[in-house]
């Protein structure tokens, strides 16, 4: 929405507490195409210093990050798992049975499944790319799931996925 003549401002007509006179485009040029080559070379030492994440360093993390959420989820009485807590209305119990159905999707990925269908979402939902609205769906599906079924659903579906990796290579 700026003209020509704003482009060409000096750069202190757009902070006042500078002293450059410079006009704004020659900024706007150096911070943004003319800098981009500067951080070539290290991004390309960045990603040829990257390791690739091995098998077992997979495994470890879920393992690591899965019985830190089920040692907090230990902490919380059954009011605080199936009560609204959030904005949206979502309870724990929903957010859990949200984080399986998105592992089971990494599965079927995994095993060249259809996700959306493991999902239980439709290919315009699935298609839409819209999270909050697969997410939407996912949570009205298992709203009203016992707690009791989503814990069961939630511990089969992770150890499906572990079971799903552990079957593959580091290749």
């Amino acid at each position: 929405s700026l003209t020509d003549d704003d482009l060409y401002k000096p750069y202190r007509h757009y902070q006042p507490a500078s002293d450059r006179e410079a006009p704004v485009i020659d900024w706007i040029k150096a911070d943004t195409y003319e800098h981009y080559a500067d951080h070539k070379l290290w991004i390309a030492a960045i990603v040829a210093a990257a390791k690739p994440i091995s098998k077992a360093d997979i495994l470890a993390r879920i393992e690591k990050g899965w019985n830190g959420l089920n040692d907090y989820m230990q902490t919380l009485t059954e009011t605080q798992l199936t009560a609204p807590t959030d904005a949206a209305g979502w309870t724990v119990k929903d957010h859990l049975m949200h984080l399986a159905v998105w592992e089971d999707g990494v599965q079927a990925l995994l095993s060249g499944q259809d996700r959306a269908a493991r999902m239980g979402l439709d290919a315009d939902t699935w298609n839409s790319h819209d999270y909050d609205r697969m997410n939407a769906v996912i949570q009205q599906q298992y709203q009203t799931e016992p707690l009791a079924s989503v814990q069961q659903k939630r511990q089969v579906i992770h150890e499906r996925l572990v079971k799903r990796i552990e079957s593959m290579s580091d290749a």
